[in-house]
C-alpha cells in the first residue's frame, strides 16, 4: 500500500515553489502610490492589476496591485518613498497566507491567502493475483486561492495556468526511493471558473487529479 503522509508532501511541495512573474533584478523605488521604475516596463514582464506582490525591499509585506502602467505599479495601501536603488525584485509567488488539511486561517482583507487539500480517493488491484499484486490508488490534490474581488480575471488567469504548468499532466513526482506519484491526464489538471467568496474576496479552485501504482501486501 502506499503512505499517503509521502504522497500529500510530495504533491504540496511541487505547489508551494510557485514563481508566477518577477522583474528580475532590476532599478526600483517607491512613492506614496506605489512602485516605480525608469527603464523597462511592469506590463511587459506580466504583471497584472489584483497580482499579490511580494518586494525584496523596504517593508516587504505583500500587497496588491491597483493600478498599472509601464513605469509605475500603484499598490493598496500605498508604499514608503525609496530612492531608485539596483539589484531590487518584485515577484508574485504563492500568497504566504496558507492553510493545509484540517487546519485554519484567519482571512485578512486585501491580502491573497490558499488552501491546500489532499484527498486520497480510491484505490484499484490491476492484477488477478492478489497477493503481492499490483494496484492503483487514485486521488485529488486541491489548491484553492483567494484572491481579492472586483479586480477582474486576469490576476486570476495568470496564477492558475503557472499553477497548473507545475502539475502537467502525465508528470512524475517522486515520493521516496521506490514509490513516485503520477499527475492524471484523463482527467488532466484544470481550474474552475472564478466564484465570489466572502466579502472583498474571489476564489479559483484547481483540482490535481493524480495516482500511484503500489504493489499488494502479501497475505
Amino acid at each position: 500500500m502506499i503512505n499517503h503522509l509521502l504522497v500529500n508532501a510530495a504533491l504540496k511541495a511541487r505547489g508551494l515553489g510557485l514563481s508566477v512573474v518577477t522583474t528580475g533584478p532590476v532599478k526600483l523605488g517607491s512613492t506614496v502610490e506605489g512602485y516605480t521604475r525608469t527603464a523597462g516596463s511592469f506590463v511587459d514582464d506580466g504583471f497584472t492589476v489584483g497580482m499579490e506582490v511580494t518586494p525584496s525591499f523596504g517593508d516587504q509585506t505583500p500587497s496588491y496591485i491597483t493600478k498599472l502602467t509601464d513605469t509605475l505599479m500603484t499598490m493598496h495601501g500605498g508604499r514608503a518613498t525609496m530612492s531608485p536603488g539596483n539589484g531590487r525584485s518584485l515577484r508574485v509567488l504563492l500568497p504566504p497566507l496558507i492553510a493545509f488539511d484540517n487546519e485554519s486561517i484567519t482571512p485578512i482583507q486585501g491580502r491573497w491567502y490558499v488552501e491546500g487539500e489532499y484527498s486520497p480517493s480510491t484505490s484499484q488491484l490491476r492484477t488477478v493475483t492478489a497477493s503481492r499484486g499490483f494496484g492503483d490508488a487514485t486521488g485529488e490534490y486541491f489548491w484553492r486561492l483567494y484572491g481579492i474581488a472586483d479586480t477582474g480575471l486576469d490576476a486570476f488567469a495568470a496564477m492558475t495556468t503557472a499553477l497548473l504548468k507545475l502539475y502537467p499532466p502525465g508528470a512524475v513526482l517522486p515520493v521516496d526511493a521506490t514509490t513516485a506519484v503520477h499527475i492524471g491526464n484523463l482527467p488532466a489538471p484544470w481550474a474552475s471558473s472564478v466564484q465570489p467568496d466572502d466579502p472583498g474576496f474571489a476564489v479559483v479552485t484547481v483540482t490535481i487529479p493524480w495516482f500511484v501504482q503500489f504493489t499488494n501486501p502479501a497475505f
